[in-house]
């Protein structure tokens, strides 16, 4: 038995795991939705495009048909974009897969035990580096690694044999692509254009809300700001849709350039955003009345799409300013206040300028004509320490079940393996691996009695290639409709078919080979469940708490390098784990109003580190700073302690004492940090 092919959805039910398993909300317009004639063209393309695969491989000769019809059904997609990226990547990592097995058969055939050592140490590389890239090319290392374990350990008691084992995969798994490839762009191809731009025209909406909403300090409750935390989380989830559409032809270059562009800067003006509500919020009622009209005529420039010029920002300084006692701490807020307003009109001017190409053909000022064209999707910066600890995992299960193959002799000891293996690197990185890898059995032994009830009821009667299309017809057909809607039934689908044994001429396997390759299968998997236990907690809470402790090294880290490219890769990590955190919380959490102010306060602190570090000679402005950074590494949990209050207006009495002034963005770093973390204390005074 093959159970290679059911190895290669396993992936696909990853984002089923996370929206229908965990997230049980809209269940009942899913199921009400799961029949419509979107679903039964998917169905309809699949099934013609298996059937085609089949009929290719027969023709061809080629040993092991079925491969091609799963081949099939783990690559068709409702999107034409996603049949390509992913065709191009299994197809690369097949072949390089098949080219790297025959290296290593070369080299050790002779010595077994070095062949097992070796496709392990290979097959564990290819898995971690899939596990650090989070974007749909992981696909391909994904496919390298599942490759080469197949064509090893099934062929390692027969080196001789490997070069064809290998030639006739590669050739099946590529007529399977094609054929794929073929059926999409003549039946119905679909692109995601028009759905990128819905998320556009979205994303635009949300913004341009939240915009109003900050400049007259109206921050919402915790489930209005836990809603547009989540913008972040979509925003940054179009970067795993960038491998989609660099292959869609319905979106081209110029397209996919805007796109990202306007990703990059509405990311770029979400902490913006985050410290105007922040600074709106810091007056009292009356005098943000007294602001009124002026916010207003800054919103109505922001909807216009236009920068700030001269007159808005004096007129912004007349309103802004007052003889109060605590005048001086109004002064360096309201200066920051006005800087951040022009920033923000900037970056929203220039968004609105990419949309205004992109939907309407305006000409792009030459300024961003490069920027648009060097556009690439935002960063999703990998996790070491989990990719670490979940590839310690592959390597003891793959050992553990290397283990058992040999002490028995097993004949199937080479499919146990292969699932233990795959088992842990698609799932091990999930929250809930361990409940995620559970469900992956279950449906395992689901498509273990379909594939028994497909080769040993239904495939007997057909006895010829009409009566075959039917009968695959009765079997595709309904699960290519609900695989539409839930990649769960490809799962179903595909494990089915891959333990079949499709041939040219059909003829049932042994009964008792075929529960003694189920049994391997299950055993499997039932093994890299408990590796998985063994090496990493399991559970939302612990990825929440490991998420905050990043954030927190991070903040650290900041105190002791300096520079723009430091504190731009400090803030795409800290919004890429915003959005991981959000769509990890419920609605209302309280946590999701703290996110974004500790990315202001960690952008304000590179701010304070740099124009430290540049301005040389030691002072007691210097000497303020350092402290500061001292107590930011000793660390805290959850609020900043009352001693870091006391640097910061340290280090804001001796910048506002300085002769000559003290640099200009270092006072902003130190207002910016003091109003993120402490923005209700009370104002600062100078000391004497």
């Amino acid at each position: 038995m093959h159970q290679g092919q059911e190895v290669c959805v396993a992936s696909q039910i990853i984002d089923v795991w996370r929206h229908e398993i965990v997230d049980r909300r809209g269940g009942r317009e899913r199921a009400m939705n799961r029949w419509r004639p979107a679903q039964w063209l998917f169905s309809a393309k699949l099934y013609l495009a298996a059937m085609l695969a089949y009929a290719v491989s027969v023709h061809m000769a080629l040993p092991q048909s079925y491969w091609a019809v799963v081949t099939c059904c783990v690559v068709m997609s409702p999107s034409s974009g996603a049949i390509r990226s992913k065709s191009i990547y299994r197809g690369m990592g097949t072949f390089c897969g098949g080219v790297v097995a025959l290296l290593l058969t070369f080299v050790v055939a002779g010595v077994p035990l070095l062949m097992v050592i070796g496709v392990g140490g290979i097959a564990g590389a290819g898995f971690g580096l899939a596990l650090l890239d989070r974007t749909p090319r992981a696909y391909g290392f994904q496919l390298f690694a599942v490759t080469l374990l197949l064509i090893v350990t099934s062929g390692i008691d027969h080196p001789e044999k490997m070069f064809d084992t290998a030639v006739a995969r590669i050739c099946e798994i590529w007529v399977g692509l094609a054929c794929c490839a073929v059926v999409d762009s003549v039946l119905a191809p679909r692109s995601l254009g028009l759905a990128v731009r819905g998320r556009l025209h979205a994303w635009f909406s949300d913004m341009a809300n939240w915009m109003d909403d900050a400049l007259l300090g109206q921050r919402g409750d915790a489930s209005s700001s836990h809603d547009r935390h989540r913008i972040i989380a979509d925003l940054t989830s179009m970067s795993i849709l960038a491998g989609q559409l660099s292959y869609d032809p319905g979106v081209g270059i110029r397209e996919r350039g805007c796109v990202f562009a306007i990703q990059r800067r509405l990311l770029r003006l979400v902490p913006l955003l985050s410290s105007v509500e922040a600074y709106s919020s810091l007056w009292p009622s009356e005098e943000r009345c007294a602001l009124s009209e002026w916010k207003a005529a800054v919103a109505r420039r922001a909807r216009q799409g236009l920068p700030a010029d001269e007159p808005l920002l004096v007129e912004g300084r007349k309103v802004m300013s007052g003889d109060t006692p605590d005048a001086p701490w109004k002064a360096l807020t309201r200066g920051n206040f006005r800087e951040l307003v022009s920033d923000v009109l900037l970056l929203w001017a220039e968004i609105r300028q990419i949309q205004a190409y992109l939907t309407d053909g305006r000409p792009l000022p030459a300024g961003l004509v490069r920027h648009v064209s060097e556009a690439r999707p935002f960063p999703l910066w990998p996790d070491f320490g989990l990719a670490l600890r979940v590839s310690v995992g592959i390597l003891i299960a793959y050992s553990a079940l290397c283990g058992l193959w040999w002490a028995t002799g097993w004949t199937q000891g080479a499919n146990a393996v292969l699932m233990g293996v795959v088992a842990l690197a698609f799932f091990g990185t999930l929250d809930e691996a361990g409940r995620a890898i559970g469900l992956f059995l279950r449906f395992s032994m689901m498509g273990l009695a379909l594939a028994g009830i497909l080769s040993f009821g239904l495939l007997p009667l057909a006895q010829n290639y009409e009566t075959f299309l039917v009968v695959m017809a009765i079997v595709m057909l309904p699960l290519g409709a609900w695989a539409a809607s839930s990649p769960l039934a490809i799962l179903l689908l595909a494990i089915a078919l891959s333990n079949s044994d499709l041939q040219a001429a059909y003829a049932p396997r042994d009964f008792g080979a075929f529960l003694d390759a189920c049994l391997a299968t299950l055993i499997g998997i039932a093994v890299g469940q408990w590796c998985i236990g063994f090496v990493r907690f399991l559970g939302t809470e612990h990825m929440l708490r490991r998420l905050a402790e990043q954030e927190r090294k991070d903040v650290k880290a900041l105190t002791r390098h300096t520079g723009a490219q430091a504190r731009d890769n400090y803030m795409n990590r800290s919004l890429d784990r915003i959005g991981n955190i959000v769509s990890r919380r419920p609605a209302g959490s309280d946590g999701s109003v703290r996110l974004l102010s500790r990315l202001r306060a960690g952008v304000a602190v590179s701010l304070i580190q740099e124009a430290a570090a540049g301005m040389g000679v030691r002072s007691n402005l210097h000497d303020a700073c350092e402290a500061i950074f001292a107590e930011i590494r000793r660390g805290w949990e959850e609020n900043a302690p009352p001693q870091l209050l006391l640097r910061v207006d340290d280090a804001l009495s001796a910048a506002w004492r300085m002769d000559g002034g003290a640099p200009p963005a270092l006072v902003r770093g130190l207002v910016g940090l003091r109003v993120a973390l402490f923005e209700r204390s009370s104002p600062w005074e100078p000391s004497a």
